[in-house]
């Protein structure tokens, strides 16, 4: 009868190694008057998303949306389900959102 001997080492490692394992940084995600909403967009000022819709949908759990300063008027209602913080980049004062119900809100 043969007998086999088994290392477990990296087993071991790889399973200490998990246990040190950090989440993933959250994500900022940006959002002009001048931006896309192109898909693989709103990950800088450059590339930044038009709508804020299109920002929160990709958003997740643990990132923030920058608002930039301007107007931005809303096709329908955004609903937010997610642990996100939605910001304005320089204030209430700066950011302004028409929301088209009933008439316009900011």
């Amino acid at each position: 009868m043969k007998i086999r001997s088994i290392s477990y080492a990296p087993l071991v490692l790889s399973l200490a190694l998990l246990g040190f394992a950090r989440p993933a940084p959250a994500a900022t995600w940006y959002i002009a008057t001048n931006g896309s909403d192109a898909a693989g967009g709103g990950t800088t000022w450059t590339n930044a998303f038009l709508t804020i819709t299109n920002a929160v949908t990709n958003s997740a759990d643990g990132d923030m949306v920058i608002v930039s300063n301007g107007t931005y008027t809303l096709a329908g209602q955004i609903r937010i389900t997610k642990g996100i913080t939605l910001t304005s980049l320089q204030g209430r004062t700066n950011t302004f959102i028409n929301g088209n119900y009933p008439a316009s809100a900011n």
